[in-house]
């Protein structure tokens, strides 16, 4: 047994021990503000209160992180890692071993669902945001298809969030530099409160990188990428506990990529292209919040999001053009009461969205490649949190309809019953043990339903109108552990979670000898355990995170090729006030993942373990108040030269980044 796999079992135990020691430990006012979760119930709770695998990446962890993309954003979050390779322009988010369209990702309550294969699917600048939730299981009960996996929903800046109390107006920039892969990057924002009711922003960043370099000193080719982002936000406030917000979010990128920028292949001519491509969002917002009002707490968004990539291949400029569009309505609201013993957090909703694709090759549609097609999805949710003292029950249901049709095509209608039951129970003032049951289901997508036509030369896709719905069905026994004043002043919190999720139809794209086929597999098990601790005080921070996944096809009786490899995150930190300094180290641990499955058409992809080590630091001169920030850190520190799994490219050797922040 390797020292890595070790320390995953080590690491438990050492959260538990930690949780034994305190339990003598009086609660205090917080040092530092918990994140607040909406992702997992549509309410306003403490994450530590939350009887759910979640975790809130807040404006502080962002600012430390100093995140270059939102793989830097996650990598310390049990459960969560990212297939698909470190180009800009391809790397898609796996939770649990599930990933594509089984994670539903949202900025600001808008779905974003673009997804081609071997292309990106998040186009968004971290610079932008404030917060960053991740649930780690399925929530389709609130969040409809593709939440089989989990959801990851972020949250951009207001002017609100940078605004000082009295203050008017303000401006802020700043400007970072990486050596691997050498970028350049600047942000600028301006924010005001030019009355009592109104809040602007508007936010540019530019990002302009070259190819990456592995820690053997290779060069991945066709990795760089010129990015050019931006945000516009209007906010008003028309009554007492009344909010509109007007957003405009645009995200443009200019690159050379390989058309299969996802495998090992580091390019040629006759497989790379240039490539354009621009996600514009347009959103509104309505926010009803007035604490004395116990019967509506009402959040509502109607959002578009349109995306086109377009690619210029570098053999003979054949043009290839890939257009989405998602609209989307999303209403919720919350009434709180108490009756027949009980006290009631009663959440309701709809949801309707809309995705049309359209793709043309040089200017001409293309009915198999990429059709023209449509998927409609409306529901309906209703969730209650109740509470009978200690116990908290949150029984909750949805159902939803949806509709796809391709031009040429069958036309498909099914629909989805996802219910969920949790039980969380104050156990002692630091413990809350939970269990809970959900189902959740993935529609199939427009993609995987209506492809057909040349995949590549000599082997044509072959549609597959039968498909059925993914289905899953999740158990899961956790806890969740708080202490205040441990030593002084500080905190502890952790998250402890045992979960199995059984998979029926599970999709699954087969490439043989001259067809791609797409097709459903009877039963899929995935099993696994995290545990996170986290700990605050005025001058040390820290934290723990593991995971262990285990994937089993029950059909075949063999591995699930998706799943990660075991991983401890470790990341301690001490803050020296007096010089507005604040310095530590992380640590990942990856143990290797051999548990693959080859046959036939099917090859799975073993991957060593390996260890990284990163140094960060930063420094608010306190005669400056809050008006400079450095920052300094090394990614990778010792230049390892290492492969996640599901990935087919080494990844970026050692990183040296510095960047200032200066607000007026």
């Amino acid at each position: 047994m390797s020292a890595n796999r070790l320390l995953i079992p080590s690491a438990l135990a050492l959260t538990t021990a930690l949780a034994g020691t305190a339990v003598q430990a009086q609660a205090l006012d917080p040092t530092r503000l918990q994140g607040v979760s909406v992702t997992t119930t549509r309410t306003d709770k403490p994450v530590e209160e939350t009887a759910a695998a979640v975790t809130v990446i807040d404006a502080e962890d962002l600012e430390r992180l100093a995140p270059q993309d939102l793989r830097d954003i996650l990598r310390d979050v049990p459960g969560v890692s990212f297939s698909g390779g470190p180009r800009a322009g391809v790397m898609s988010p796996t939770i649990r071993g599930l990933g594509d369209e089984r994670v539903v990702v949202r900025i600001d309550n808008a779905r974003q669902n673009y997804q081609v294969g071997h292309k990106a699917r998040l186009f968004l600048e971290p610079d932008l945001l404030k917060q960053v939730e991740v649930l780690r299981g399925p929530g389709s009960t609130m969040f409809g298809s593709g939440a089989i996996g989990g959801v990851i929903n972020m949250t951009t800046k207001d002017a609100a969030d940078l605004l000082k109390p009295g203050q008017k107006m303000g401006a802020q920039t700043r400007y970072s530099y990486a050596t691997n892969p050498n970028e350049h990057h600047v942000t600028g924002t301006a924010y005001a409160r030019p009355i009592e009711a109104v809040d602007l922003l508007a936010s540019i960043s530019h990002r302009n990188f070259g190819n990456m370099e592995d820690g053997n000193e290779t060069k991945l080719v066709s990795s760089g990428d010129n990015i050019v982002s931006g945000l516009l936000k209007l906010a008003v406030s028309p009554a007492e506990h009344h909010k509109v917000t007007a957003q405009v979010e645009r995200f443009v990128s200019n690159t050379q990529i390989p058309l299969t920028s996802d495998s090992s292949s580091n390019g040629s001519a006759a497989n790379t292209a240039d490539r354009d491509a621009v996600r514009d969002t347009y959103a509104l917002h309505y926010l009803y919040d007035d604490p004395t009002d116990k019967i509506f707490n009402l959040r509502a968004s109607l959002y578009q999001n349109d995306t086109r990539l377009d690619d210029y291949r570098l053999s003979d400029r054949r043009r290839d053009e890939r257009y989405q569009t998602t609209q989307g309505l999303d209403i919720a609201n919350t009434s709180r009461f108490a009756v027949l013993g009980g006290t009631h957090a009663l959440t309701y909703g709809v949801e309707r969205y809309e995705d049309r694709q359209e793709g043309r090759r040089n200017g001409v549609s293309t009915p198999g490649w990429y059709p023209d097609a449509t998927m409609g999805v409306m529901g309906g949710f209703l969730q209650d949190e109740i509470g009978f003292g200690p116990l908290t029950v949150t029984p909750g249901i949805r159902y939803d309809s949806f509709d796809l049709s391709a031009t040429g095509q069958s036309e498909r209608s099914d629909g989805a019953l996802s219910p969920k039951l949790a039980l969380a129970y104050q156990l002692t003032p630091w413990a809350q043990p939970y269990a809970s049951y959900a189902q959740a289901f993935r529609a199939p997508s427009l993609a995987t339903m209506f492809n057909s036509g040349q995949h590549y030369p000599g082997n044509d896709f072959v549609a597959n109108p039968d498909l059925k719905p993914e289905k899953a069905q999740n158990y899961e026994l956790g806890a969740n552990l708080k202490w205040r004043d441990v030593i002084a002043k500080d905190k502890l919190t952790g998250k402890l979670a045992a979960y199995q999720n059984n998979v029926e139809d599970f999709i699954e794209q087969s490439i043989g000898t001259t067809t791609t086929t797409t097709s459903n597999v009877p039963k899929v098990r995935i099993r696994g355990a995290e545990a996170e601790l986290g700990y605050e005080s005025l001058s040390w921070f820290g934290s723990i995170g593991a995971s262990m996944i285990r994937g089993k096809n029950q059909t075949q009786s063999s591995p699930v090729n998706s799943i990660p490899a075991d991983q401890i995150s470790l990341t301690i930190g001490h803050r020296f006030t007096e010089w507005g300094v604040e310095a530590g180290w992380r640590t990942a641990l990856v143990d290797s993942q051999n548990r693959v499955y080859t046959s036939g058409n099917t090859t799975g992809q073993a991957s060593g373990g390996y260890a990284l080590h990163d140094l960060f630091a930063s420094w608010t001169p306190p005669q400056l108040g809050e008006a400079v920030r450095v920052d300094f850190a090394i990614d990778n520190l010792f230049d390892k030269y290492y492969r996640p799994h599901d990935s087919a490219i080494w990844e970026a050797g050692r990183n040296v980044k510095a960047g200032m922040t200066v607000k007026f």
